[in-house]
């Protein structure tokens, strides 16, 4: 009981930390004192039942996903051709079929990224992406973190990452390329994360495509994404989303009630 209510506290704080509007959220992350008679405070509490599982500093502050601002939500589309059942056809089909979508929504001057993520439980999370542009590669990276997340974020930390490094390149249209429906059906329904957003002011594209590509089916881009996601050096830095934290810290909990349970017994027998 007392670990789940210290769950609703680390929630509740998590909510303060997205919303920079909401008066307790200058109070993030500032040194808590302790309530003479009553002890820490519930933020205090909060603080220390994160910090099981992550830094404060690796919280980033502000909403993760934002809806896209109506003056650039034409800069951003998607397109879902292809389903998962791709991955039980000839790779050469498939590669063929992912081409054409290609053609059909970037010009050959455009950039082309292949997305991905990679998640071994209780091991390491990593993402990657490799660039091209006319069919030569011209830019890749990877990451990795001895933590678990869902392959959702590391999906997600591959565009962030790659949306980063055009800010520094010319391009004024960039085609992603990923296995990951859920990304691609949270953009297709007018959602952006706050950084990429923030990236796209400071670079010069003016249009994102998002085309999803059925993953472990041959696609030779999103298979080279792969294998670097596997490659990724272990580094440290912000790994967790906020949904990441609370799953790690329900784990811990399961974790801490069936130990609970099992001293309980141990005593009954023992009695």
């Amino acid at each position: 009981m007392e670990y789940r209510i210290l769950m609703s506290r680390a929630r509740a704080y998590l909510r303060v930390n997205a919303d920079t509007q909401h008066p307790l959220h200058l109070e993030i992350k500032r040194q808590k004192g302790n309530r003479l008679k009553r002890g820490k405070s519930w933020m205090g509490q909060a603080e220390d039942c994160i910090e099981q599982v992550c830094t404060l500093e690796d919280i980033d502050p502000g909403e993760e996903w934002i809806p896209v601002p109506r003056a650039i939500a034409t800069s951003f589309s998607v397109c879902i051709e292809l389903d998962k059942e791709c991955r039980q056809h000839n790779p050469l089909v498939v590669e063929a079929e992912v081409q054409a979508l290609i053609s059909e929504n970037a010009s050959e001057h455009d950039v082309i990224i292949y997305t991905d993520g990679s998640v071994i439980r209780h091991v390491r999370s990593s993402w990657a992406f490799t660039a091209q542009v006319g069919g030569d590669v011209v830019k890749e990276d990877s990451g990795g973190f001895a933590v678990t997340t869902s392959s959702l974020t590391m999906e997600i930390m591959a565009v962030t990452k790659a949306m980063i490094w055009l800010e520094s390149q010319t391009f004024i249209h960039a085609c992603f390329l990923s296995d990951s429906m859920s990304m691609l059906r949270k953009i297709e329904t007018g959602w952006a994360r706050r950084h990429w957003i923030e990236s796209l002011g400071r670079s010069k594209l003016t249009k994102i495509s998002f085309i999803f590509v059925p993953g472990h089916a041959g696609v030779r881009g999103n298979e080279r994404a792969d294998r670097l996601a596997g490659m990724a050096a272990v580094q440290s830095g912000r790994a967790m989303d906020q949904a990441d934290i609370i799953n790690s810290l329900r784990e811990r909990g399961r974790v801490h009630d069936s130990r609970n349970s099992g001293e309980s017994t141990t005593l009954t027998r023992l009695q």
